[in-house]
């Protein structure tokens, strides 16, 4: 006689469920993001042909885990659309040979590529709470040792990136950048995880202000690295969200369109509306341009230097 309880068991131990390995892309994913920071930006030819043979492998270890597990489908995502409509447009420049350039072309199609799988591997794998987590918090981890490295780098090296390698081009050296005005966008890009984590319910009280901690440091970088176009920026992001968490919840604070697009992927807003709020805030954004240059005329844009490129 066996008992229902053992058969049970038996039937579990024949059809196991399957496995998630959700945070072995996560983790594939991270490594790829954080050689392309510290390779100096991922620009040089041997560094740029390291990210797209990770990204490729991580593309076909994703793909062959979707067939074995016979679950060969994609997550519905507003972010592909756009994605893909500009990959027609490249592929339209070399087929027609409208390209001025078509080695150039090809040459940035195959990065574009890479992107475009580092995107569907992100959408797909962070589906997960646990994923998005793991996510976040390795991201707060690598900003929060990168911003310890830079600084270092700062006090004791004479130009020199990690204290050996001389850059072929010289420039405001900060962090693995040669121009310190990508190093403040890689941070502001990177800040708001531990300040939204801090500003949350995530953690107990103790670990969010270790949180904040990194926060604070890693916006301290920006400072010091001296670009201004970056600390005006973020100046700027600050005020946008003091102003989102303000008045978001009288009227979502709709300032531009990245504040609308952030509201629709967390659910907030219904993306049917998306177009009308974001075409209603270019709109806006066109003739508070045009009121400017009415008024003050060509001496605003000759005061400011508006529409040229100057370091930072």
């Amino acid at each position: 006689m066996v008992e229902t309880r053992d058969s049970i068991d038996l039937d579990l131990l024949r059809d196991p469920a399957p496995k998630n390995y959700s945070w072995l892309f996560v983790t594939g994913l991270c490594a790829l993001l954080f050689f392309a920071i510290l390779a100096f930006g991922a620009v040089d030819e041997w560094s740029t042909f390291i990210f797209e043979a990770g990204a490729a492998a991580l593309f076909l270890a994703w793909t062959g885990k979707q067939i074995f597990s016979a679950q060969l489908k994609l997550t519905g995502s507003p972010l592909y659309l756009p994605a893909l409509c500009f990959l027609a447009l490249l592929l339209t420049q070399l087929l027609f040979h409208t390209s001025g350039y078509p080695y150039a072309t090809k040459y940035e199609l195959l990065k574009y590529i890479s992107y475009g799988i580092v995107l569907l591997i992100a959408t797909e794998c962070l589906r997960q709470e646990d994923a998005r987590e793991k996510f976040g918090f390795l991201i707060i981890g690598f900003g929060v040792l990168y911003a310890f490295y830079a600084m270092a780098q700062e006090l004791t090296s004479s130009g020199r990136f990690f204290w050996f390698y001389t850059p072929r081009f010289h420039g405001s050296i900060y962090g693995s950048y040669v121009n310190h005005d990508h190093y403040a966008g890689l941070m502001e890009m990177l800040v708001p995880f531990p300040l939204v984590i801090a500003m949350g319910r995530m953690l107990p009280g103790a670990q969010r202000v270790l949180v904040g901690f990194c926060a604070v440091l890693m916006v301290t970088t920006i400072v010091l690295s001296g670009s201004r176009g970056g600390m005006i920026s973020f100046a700027f992001a600050l005020v946008v969200i003091a102003a989102v968490y303000a008045l978001g919840h009288i009227s979502g604070c709709h300032i531009n369109p990245a504040v609308t697009v952030g509201l629709a992927a967390a659910k907030e807003f219904p993306w049917s509306l998306v177009p009308a709020y974001c075409g209603a805030q270019l709109l806006g954004g066109i003739l508070a341009a045009l009121t400017n240059w009415g008024i003050f005329g060509d001496k605003l844009g000759s005061a400011l230097n508006l529409g040229t490129t100057q370091p930072g």
